[in-house]
C-alpha cells in the first residue's frame, strides 16, 4: 500500500526502511509505502497495514513540527492545486534557513521516529540506527558499517557464525577490508609517508549495495529469532 506525504515544505530529504512485525515501511521523499511480507495478504492484514502507516506520520510531524499529511492517491489527486502551502514566494533568505532547519532536523526526527513506531530494540535497531547514520555523508559510511558489521556479530556469536547462518561471507569480507586498510584513512589511521587511497565512487556502490544485503538478511533472522516486532 502505497501513501503520499503532503504538507508545506519539501520532505525530499526523507528516506528511511524498516521492517515491523509482518510489515515493511519505506518512505522515500513524499511517499511511504507499507508492504507485506512473509505472510499471506489478508483483508485484515491489509487493513492493519494503514495504523503503521499512520502512526509513523503522525510521530513524524511532532518530531519535525511541520503540517504533514498522509494521503492516499485518490486523495491527493482532489486536492485543488491551492492546499499546498508553497515556498516559492518566500524570500530566499528564509527559503534557505528552513531547508537548513530540516537538514539539522530530519536524521533525529527519522531516528526517534522510527523508534517510536517499533516494538523492539536492539541489536536490529541499532543496526537501522547505524545504517541511517552512514548514509549522512562518505566520512560517516565505512566506520558506521563496520559498527553495524559488529552489531551483528556480537548478537549472533561472532564473524564466523554471521558469515554462515546468513550467507554472507563475500559482503563482510568486502567492506570489513575496505574499512580496515590504513590507507583508506577510515577506520585506521594511515601509516607515515602512505599514499592515500579514498574508496572510490564504484567501491562506495558496491559497499552500499552489499550493506544492504546484509541488513536484509540480518532483519530476516531477527524475524525468525523474534526480533523484529
Amino acid at each position: 500500500m502505497e501513501w503520499y506525504l503532503r504538507g508545506a515544505e519539501d520532505f525530499s530529504l526523507l528516506r528511511d526502511e524498516f521492517v515491523s512485525g509482518p510489515f515493511r515501511l519505506v518512505v522515500n521523499g513524499t511517499t511511504l509505502t507499507v508492504s507485506i511480507e512473509n505472510n499471506v495478504e489478508s483483508k485484515q492484514l491489509l487493513e492493519h497495514a494503514q495504523q503503521p502507516a499512520k502512526r509513523y506520520v503522525a510521530t513524524l510531524r511532532q518530531e519535525l513540527h511541520e503540517r504533514l499529511v498522509l494521503m492516499t492517491e485518490d486523495e491527493l489527486r482532489t486536492q485543488p492545486p491551492w492546499t499546498e502551502v508553497s515556498t516559492e514566494f518566500l524570500p530566499s533568505v528564509a527559503m534557505r534557513d528552513r531547508r537548513d532547519r530540516l537538514r539539522q532536523t530530519v536524521p533525529r526526527a527519522l531516528r526517534n521516529t522510527r523508534h517510536a513506531v517499533t516494538s523492539y530494540g536492539s541489536p536490529l535497531r541499532s543496526c537501522y540506527d547505524y545504517m541511517q547514520k552512514s548514509a549522512e555523508g562518505d566520512e560517516y559510511f565505512l566506520p558506521n558499517i563496520y559498527k553495524m558489521i559488529e552489531t551483528m556479530e556480537y548478537h549472533l556469536g561472532g564473524e564466523r557464525v554471521l558469515c554462515t547462518r546468513l550467507s554472507v561471507k563475500k559482503e563482510v569480507k568486502f567492506l570489513k577490508r575496505l574499512a580496515d586498510e590504513g590507507d583508506r584513512d577510515e577506520r585506521h589511521a594511515p601509516k607515515d609517508q602512505a599514499v592515500l587511497r579514498a574508496p572510490t565512487r564504484d567501491e562506495r556502490t558496491v559497499a552500499r549495495e552489499h550493506a544492504n544485503t546484509l541488513l536484509r538478511k540480518f532483519e530476516q533472522e531477527c524475524r525468525i529469532q523474534g526480533a523484529a516486532g
